[in-house]
């Protein structure tokens, strides 16, 4: 092996090795009791909430509906009259990293009155939304893709409004996506162009 051509794997195996530093992975999101199995609001915050707002248990009556829970023994009812409250929590997220949000809805209606809204806000945003009015359904899982985040902190939020009932939310998620960064991206392409140089020099030298 010439020295020029061990010279070149050593720059190379540098470069790759600067590529491994220099990637910052991104922060992993969560969600604090996202299936409410505190039996309480702890890690959110809910605004202009009334009586019908609140963490219940499978089973128990609120306003005139009977709890239900996609998963565990609680989940979050949405049941405010003629105005909307809003439950939210501020989430760590990295700063240009896409997002999607997982949560199980359900909605008891019978009637199919009017008076409905569901929404969920991302960053202030609306990205999900429900037309009124909505007759009864049981849970189903509603998925919200590539939500950026254009801070270190993005907040999250329900609204919800129910007059002849409830909402009933459960089991909220998120899943983040790794996306390099500009500058480890370059070095990668450095690296990988270091080492096709030392290839090349490799089989002119054996030609």
């Amino acid at each position: 092996m010439s020295s020029q051509f061990r010279n070149s794997l050593l720059t190379a195996a540098a470069v790759l090795c600067a590529v491994r530093v220099g990637v910052v992975p991104a922060r992993a999101a969560t969600i604090t009791n996202g299936g409410f199995e505190t039996g309480d609001l702890t890690g959110w915050t809910l605004t202009n909430g009334s009586a019908f707002d609140a963490v219940c248990a499978a089973g128990s009556s609120i306003g005139s509906s009977i709890c239900v829970a996609n998963s565990g023994t609680s989940a979050m009812a949405f049941g405010q009259f003629n105005a909307v409250a809003t439950l939210s929590q501020t989430i760590a997220t990295t700063t240009g990293s896409t997002y999607t949000i997982s949560f199980f809805l359900a909605n008891d209606n019978p009637g199919g009155d009017p008076g409905e809204t569901f929404a969920v806000r991302w960053g202030g945003v609306t990205v999900f939304s429900l037309p009124s009015p909505q007759t009864s359904f049981g849970y189903s899982q509603r998925v919200v893709f590539n939500l950026t985040a254009t801070s270190s902190s993005t907040v999250l939020a329900f609204d919800g409004q129910h007059d002849p009932a409830q909402w009933f939310l459960d089991d909220v998620s998120i899943a983040d996506a790794q996306v390099p960064e500009p500058a480890s991206m370059l070095l990668t392409g450095l690296g990988l162009g270091a080492v096709a140089a030392a290839s090349k020099r490799l089989r002119r030298g054996n030609a």
